[in-house]
């Protein structure tokens, strides 16, 4: 049971819904992250799953807003906060989902660095033109692509550490 609001995704856009059926997918495994949550889809997903804890972050206030009051409506325990991934560093996670623009995701993995990097993720946010120079960036810091999925002309990559 979702709600918008002011926030981007309630599971129908071809990222957001291949992010879903391939967390289906992911054995849980401690903690996630899902950075660009908009209306939280992916985090109450991934904590109904068995990941924990959950965090959820986003730039934009409704989309926390939205995030929380979606968690609250499924009895999904997610922490949501408002954070800019260009100048705050991403929380540690054992797993994530990120779709997020490409110039996000290159702020992402500069935040990270190569510590703290989860072991398994799903990207997205981006086209087939921008898709290679995205994975390319992540298996830079240990995260390989595990498989690719185009739909409707975006991307969807499942990485993992290798």
């Amino acid at each position: 049971m979702l709600e918008e609001g002011g926030a981007f995704g309630a599971g129908t856009h071809p990222t957001t819904r291949t992010c879903l059926e391939l967390l289906l997918d992911l054995t849980p495994a401690g903690s996630f992250a899902d950075l660009g949550c908009g209306s939280g889809v992916l985090a109450i997903l991934a904590r109904r799953r068995g990941w924990s804890p959950v965090t959820a972050v986003d730039v934009q206030a409704a989309s926390i807003e939205a995030t929380r009051a979606n968690a609250a409506r499924n009895g999904a325990e997610v922490d949501a906060e408002t954070r800019d991934l260009t100048r705050v560093p991403p929380p540690t996670a054992d797993g994530f989902a990120a779709n997020i623009p490409p110039a996000i995701h290159d702020a992402l993995l500069a935040g990270w660095g190569g510590e703290q990097m989860p072991v398994v993720g799903l990207i997205s946010g981006f086209g087939p033109e921008q898709a290679q120079r995205v994975v390319d960036a992540y298996a830079a810091f240990g995260l390989g692509e595990v498989s690719r999925h185009v739909v409707h002309g975006w991307v969807v990559v499942q990485v993992a550490r290798t």
